[in-house]
């Protein structure tokens, strides 16, 4: 568990981020972050926390509902309770559209980039009947919000891939025997897919503006 503390610097009139320390925990429960937390800020003034983050919507409640009733008990105050974080609900909420979609976006975007990755044979090959001379760009499972580029790439690139599964059936160029290049050319068969990359581009950037504002080391002043 790592430790850090955001407070509002007074004489730099901004907010800043300090690591206090790390505790080295196995499998535990709320009662044993709880326990190994009072410990890392024995030096700290326990009654000037606000609130605690939380690093994902569904973890770390019983352990903030343990602290805020020591809290309570100690200093007659009780934590702020922001509730979980946005950012990881928006990102899982979109996750989860996609694969209900069964478009398999995700599975072609990794597919493309991980066929070339590694290969320099194949992105040889690649290169040489394609008519714009890209390669697929790294399509991130976690941060699903952050693969417009992806998305982008793939549709920029279509056509060079067409042509590049073409010239395999054709025998112009060695099979790859991977998975990987089994589902892209069997997606590529999809005339639709072409359009379904563009929407989900199309949402990732209605969306990442989002994601940016909200993950910027600044004050977000909240106006009742």
């Amino acid at each position: 568990m790592d430790l850090h503390i955001r407070f509002w610097n007074e004489k730099n009139q901004e907010v800043e981020t300090r690591y206090v320390t790390s505790s080295f925990m196995g499998h535990s429960t709320a009662e044993d972050i709880l326990r190994e937390f009072r410990i890392s800020t024995e030096k700290l003034d326990l009654r000037k926390v606000l609130s605690v983050s939380m690093d994902g919507p569904s973890v770390n409640w019983k352990f903030f509902n343990l602290f805020d009733v020591e809290i309570q008990k100690e200093f007659a105050t009780s934590l702020i309770n922001v509730g979980s974080c946005s950012l990881h609900v928006v990102n899982n909420s979109f996750r989860h559209g996609e694969r209900v979609s069964q478009w398999d976006i995700d599975i072609f975007l990794s597919s493309i980039y991980y066929l070339f990755k590694d290969s320099p044979a194949r992105r040889e090959d690649y290169l040489k009947v394609s008519e714009i001379g890209k390669l697929p760009k790294k399509f991130c499972r976690t941060r699903w919000l952050e693969n417009a580029a992806a998305a982008e790439r793939a549709i920029e690139i279509w056509n060079d891939l067409v042509l590049y599964v073409n010239n395999v059936e054709n025998n112009k160029v060695p099979t790859p025997k991977c998975k990987s290049y089994k589902f892209i050319a069997k997606s590529i068969k999809d005339p639709t897919l072409p359009i379904k990359l563009r929407f989900f581009r199309s949402l990732t950037k209605l969306i990442e503006p989002f994601l940016e504002f909200y993950q910027r080391d600044c004050l977000f002043w909240l106006r009742t």
